[in-house]
């Protein structure tokens, strides 16, 4: 087993792996959703979302330590599995809140009277904003793909 005696740097080889699978897991889901666009498109989208989930994967291997840590803390079965559910309904009630923000800075834009004067900078204000809202996104659930990619990992290894 790879954890050190401290207790501060568990599983380092699991979330090793972990960022390697989510990287992929990045790649392909980028892939796929731009499959028929431009191929400028799909450079920017692929190098844009798989390096943002790799740098975010560091801070998410911090908070997935904690969640493990809190999870693992839990004696009774029922509520460990309660916890579990409950992390992906408040990464939900997360994101909707990040795009209510973003809608409600969009509709504020629009009603000081700022419109696009050509389609080029409408284009170019819809690319960044879905840019900045799918990074945000990304950066909500990661940590918990993370945990539960760890928590598959450990089980594997602890079989093994």
């Amino acid at each position: 087993m790879n954890a050190y005696v401290s207790g501060k740097r568990q599983y380092t080889r699991e979330y090793r792996i972990s960022r390697a699978i989510l990287v992929i897991l990045a790649l392909v889901i980028t892939l796929v959703i731009t499959r028929h666009e431009d191929v400028s498109v799909v450079i920017f989208f692929t190098v844009i979302f798989t390096a943002s989930v790799f740098l975010l994967s560091f801070p998410a291997a911090f908070i997935s330590r904690k969640m493990i840590a809190f999870g693992d803390g839990i004696k009774n079965m029922a509520l460990r599995i309660l916890y579990y559910i409950a992390i992906p309904v408040v990464s939900l009630a997360l994101a909707f809140g990040i795009y209510g923000l973003m809608q409600l800075y969009d509709d504020s834009l629009h009603a000081s009277g700022w419109s696009p004067s050509t389609l080029s900078e409408g284009l170019g204000y819809a690319v960044t904003f879905v840019t900045v809202g799918a990074i945000l996104s990304i950066a909500v659930f990661l940590p918990y793909i993370q945990t539960l990619i760890v928590l598959i990992l450990r089980k594997i290894s602890k079989r093994a």
